[in-house]
């Protein structure tokens, strides 16, 4: 059976190009050439040369390398097939470390699951290149979808692609600063604003005072973001001319506006006209709309620049007096988002303080609080824990940060999470229904401690049988820390 003959005849049609019947073939033209497709196709697989050559040329090694980690035993393998295939995907880095913590590589058979998983996923492909060893390694050449796993990272500044140009900026950043910031001066005309954005804030990696000259230039780019970024870049430097400008600026104009009882009268003592020389530099980052006052629009944008630090210094107030003269939406989302862009957690207390008297407050519904908890969760939640404050409808916001804090979970954070899963799904106590929790129960499975899940009063009383019920969400959540704690005992 000829292979072109046949595919011929399957794309034009059996009554324009009909197959010559064989003995055993069906006699319906169709299934006819279906069949003989099929074979022809295997026949061509069968009887083709396996390839040795490499894409440069030279021949491939046939054999891979000695590797002497220990491959890990049955069990392990067998949790290793399971994460692969989806059931408990997100324990995968946790597999790996622990893999690697003992000395030991991935079993062989599981290894092209391995190199998909590392294809799928580059931010983990260093890590599960590791785990896979030099079979791995010598397994990834051999195939064009994994080759680049396998190959050297020589990347170079001036003609890689954005990510490869991202992972050196951040490599050398941290190893050789002066390298990565000559690179950046070369190229900065060119760059695209969303990557000048980027490699602006990548300069905190070991930032100094080399770094004013490039960050003077970006002040004045014409993307705001940009601009912005370098702003702040500029405000960490304790000797900066910009930093010592800006804290003038605000402690002459702005830091006796601070009380709300007095805000709008010092504003326009301070700030007559908009178009005054002085104001021009600080004029061009915020933003003003058509009905927002330009004053207050300026203090919010300084609000939200400046280290807390400096707030502090420049105003004498205490923290708790300044969370409270930003009570209202703007300046509330402001003042956190600044305190998680300088995470600086001391400040958890005076705001949640301020805040957990009034759950009704519109500021519980916003981004900035949720992202606020995420960033500072242990501290939040030790608070949540110590004045008795639960979860419902109005701070549900607090479930959207657990579900977000994809670190490790103290101990804390998982007795308080479970506590108020049982009032909402055993004694429904709660106003909010239980598997509204899901997700949050699945980032804590997969991120507690096993053994601080397993011991909480919540899981004894289950296992003990006093909860009649058996919510879904809660047989996952101990499915994954059972996997996770028979994971651990079988790689050790």
């Amino acid at each position: 059976m000829n292979w072109s003959a046949i595919l011929k005849t399957t794309i034009t049609g059996t009554e324009r190009s009909p197959l010559p019947e064989h003995p055993g073939v069906a006699h319906d033209p169709a299934q006819t050439a279906l069949e003989s497709l099929a074979t022809a196709n295997l026949l061509r697989k069968a009887g083709r040369r396996a390839a040795t050559m490499g894409r440069d040329g030279e021949h491939r090694k046939v054999v891979a390398e000695a590797d002497d980690r220990p491959v890990c035993g049955d069990d392990a393998a067998r949790d290793l097939h399971l994460i692969l295939s989806g059931r408990f995907g997100e324990a995968m880095p946790e597999y790996a470390g622990l893999l690697l913590e003992k000395g030991k590589q991935a079993p062989p058979e599981l290894l092209p699951e391995l190199l998909d998983r590392a294809a799928r996923y580059p931010h983990m492909a260093a890590q599960l290149m590791t785990v896979a060893g030099k079979r791995g390694a010598w397994l990834a050449l051999q195939h064009p979808r994994w080759a680049d796993l396998a190959a050297e990272k020589d990347a170079d500044w001036f003609t890689g692609s954005f990510p490869e140009r991202k992972r050196l900026l951040t490599e050398t950043r941290s190893r050789n600063p002066l390298l990565a910031l000559s690179w950046l001066e070369k190229t900065w005309q060119e760059e695209k604003p969303a990557h000048k954005l980027t490699f602006v804030e990548l300069l905190h990696i070991r930032l100094s005072p080399a770094d004013e000259t490039l960050l003077h230039r970006a002040l004045k780019d014409k993307n705001r973001d940009v601009r912005i970024a370098a702003l702040e870049m500029l405000l960490r430097l304790p000797d900066s001319e910009i930093r010592a400008q800006a804290l003038a600026f605000f402690r002459e104009r702005l830091s006796d506006a601070m009380l709300p009882a007095r805000r709008d009268k010092v504003l326009k003592k301070n700030l007559p006209d908009m178009s005054e020389d002085g104001l021009q530099r600080w004029m061009s980052m915020p933003v003003i709309t058509g009905k927002s006052d330009w004053r207050e629009a300026l203090l919010l944008f300084f609000i939200s620049i400046l280290p807390p630090g400096d707030l502090l210094a420049q105003t004498g107030l205490e923290k708790e007096a300044i969370v409270a003269a930003f009570d209202n939406a703007a300046g509330a989302e402001q003042l956190l988002e600044s305190l998680v862009r300088h995470t600086d957690a001391t400040w958890t207390d005076a705001v949640l303080g301020h805040f957990c008297t009034d759950w009704r407050h519109v500021i519980w519904q916003s981004k900035a609080m949720t992202d606020f908890i995420t960033a500072f969760a242990p501290d939040a939640i030790g608070i949540f824990d110590r004045t008795g404050a639960g979860i419902g409808f109005e701070t549900e916001c607090v479930l959207r940060a657990l579900e977000h804090f994809d670190r490790p979970w103290t101990k804390a954070m998982a007795v308080f999470l479970l506590e108020q899963y049982r009032r909402a799904a055993f004694t429904f106590q709660s106003e909010i229904p239980g598997w509204h929790f899901a997700p949050a129960l699945r980032t804590a499975a997969y991120h507690c401690l096993p053994a601080d899940a397993l011991a909480t009063e919540v899981a004894q009383a289950y296992f003990q049988g006093r909860y009649p019920s058996r919510p879904r969400e809660f047989l996952s959540f101990l499915d994954i820390i059972r996997f996770r704690q028979g994971m651990r005992q079988h790689i050790a």
